[in-house]
């Protein structure tokens, strides 16, 4: 009994840390120009923004397991709350830019007149239109004189 109570305590230790291996989320979301996106685009930033959230969200609970952990397994406190705090923190932190550059993109996206459309891209000519145009003007007006 003795010695099964060791090795179950040194067990555990050694399961933890393979337990708790966070890893903070990657927060390379794409948040589209407002002026000129889609609705569909402002959607799909819009999802990458909630799922970029609650990776966040999973990522410190992570934390406060291994917080948890760490302080079980002996450590100290005060020095395990401020290092985890931190970590917690700057991914918080992330999160705020990243939703309160959607919000300002969403905004000019808002401000858009009813039925705007983006532009199409222009389709390549061979020539101008601008000078066939002023051609045919001119052919006209010397047609009727």
């Amino acid at each position: 009994m003795k010695i099964l109570l060791p090795l179950s305590v040194l067990a555990i230790l050694a399961a933890g840390p393979a337990l708790a291996d966070c890893t903070a989320p990657d927060g390379t979301v794409q948040i589209p120009d407002g002026s000129t996106a889609t609705h569909d685009e402002m959607v799909a930033a819009q999802k990458s923004v909630v799922a970029y959230d609650a990776a966040v969200k999973t990522y410190t609970d992570c934390l406060a397991q291994e917080q948890q952990q760490k302080l079980e397994a002996g450590g100290d406190k005060v020095k395990l709350q401020k290092h985890y705090a931190e970590l917690n923190n700057a991914q918080v932190e992330k999160v705020q830019q990243l939703a309160d550059k959607f919000n300002a993109e969403l905004k000019a996206f808002k401000a858009k007149p009813p039925g705007w459309k983006p532009l199409k891209a222009p389709q390549a000519r061979c020539r101008s239109s601008a000078p066939t145009r002023a051609l045919s003007i001119a052919r006209a007006r010397f047609a009727s004189q």
